[in-house]
């Protein structure tokens, strides 16, 4: 198996159980690429130029860094993690009588405009907090894409798949960016290559670009997903908070083209939200 070795992005410095390696399936052949991190810790003459960050977790803000690579997306959704007692319990049910933590406001106020009251549970900051709560039979867990839910599988939990209409994830889910330095003398190598999937830049590119163009005073877009049904069919799931008064408002959009979606949209996201 090929590996290529990257720095730890800073930002998720708090979960690095969740970051110990990632295999990606080659475009060009059947092989499987490793993606690993250096140590915490490495000499200075060890650390990677390349860092590998989830790309839903990468700004927007385009001066700091440059993509090299974008890895094909897998998995973008959010997970509900149910401890055991609440196992033989659907959904609908779950909203009735869970208050679950997360690791982002988002999932928070995503499941609060769900749920049967207004009580949620709290942001989990690091991974010691996110450990703790796998002993309970009775807690529940949001997680997104990029964390991995073993600890809590391995302890019995069950697990839901949320959809992307009610818990809308942030632009760029569900696959991993090869960054490195803007002035950085970098460009793809043959793995880098190999794991580089054009088809999902198309659809995160317009992601990202939704969330940089997004601008209507008194809202804030919590997330936007773009799904791709059919070869010429695109749909954009967006979701967004009106800051007056917390509520929360989901638009979705087919379209078969991916343009200007924030100009298209503009109008009837105010509309909506006024």
């Amino acid at each position: 198996m090929n590996e290529i070795v990257f720095k730890r992005p800073t930002k998720l410095a708090g979960f690095p159980m969740f970051l110990e390696g990632i295999s990606q399936k080659s475009e060009i052949s059947e092989n499987l690429i490793k993606l690993t991190f250096a140590n915490a810790t490495p000499n200075p003459d060890d650390i990677p130029e390349l860092t590998l960050t989830p790309l839903s977790e990468l700004s927007t803000d385009r001066k700091r860094f440059k993509i090299i690579s974008v890895t094909e997306r897998l998995a973008p959704f959010d997970r509900l993690l149910v401890g055991p007692n609440h196992l033989k319990k659907s959904l609908p049910e779950l909203t009735k009588i869970l208050h679950p933590h997360a690791v982002d406001k988002r999932s928070l106020l995503q499941w609060k405009s769900i749920s049967a009251d207004s009580g949620i549970g709290s942001i989990i900051q690091n991974y010691p907090h996110l450990s703790s709560l796998k002993g309970s039979k009775s807690e529940a867990v949001i997680l997104p894409w990029w964390v991995d839910p073993t600890i809590f599988l391995s302890a019995d939990w069950g697990i839901h798949e949320l959809h992307p209409a009610e818990f809308t994830p942030s632009a760029g889910s569900g696959c991993w960016a090869v960054t490195a330095e803007v002035g950085d003398d970098i460009s793809q190598t043959d793995l880098l290559k190999q794991i580089h999937h054009p088809a999902t830049v198309v659809l995160t590119n317009a992601e990202r670009k939704f969330k940089r163009d997004f601008e209507i005073k008194g809202v804030e877009l919590l997330g936007n997903f773009i799904d791709r049904p059919l070869d010429d069919k695109y749909h954009l799931y967006i979701c967004v908070r009106r800051e007056s008064d917390d509520s929360i408002h989901y638009i979705d959009y087919p379209c078969s083209a991916l343009g200007d979606l924030f100009e298209e949209l503009k109008d009837e996201i105010e509309s909506i939200v006024k």
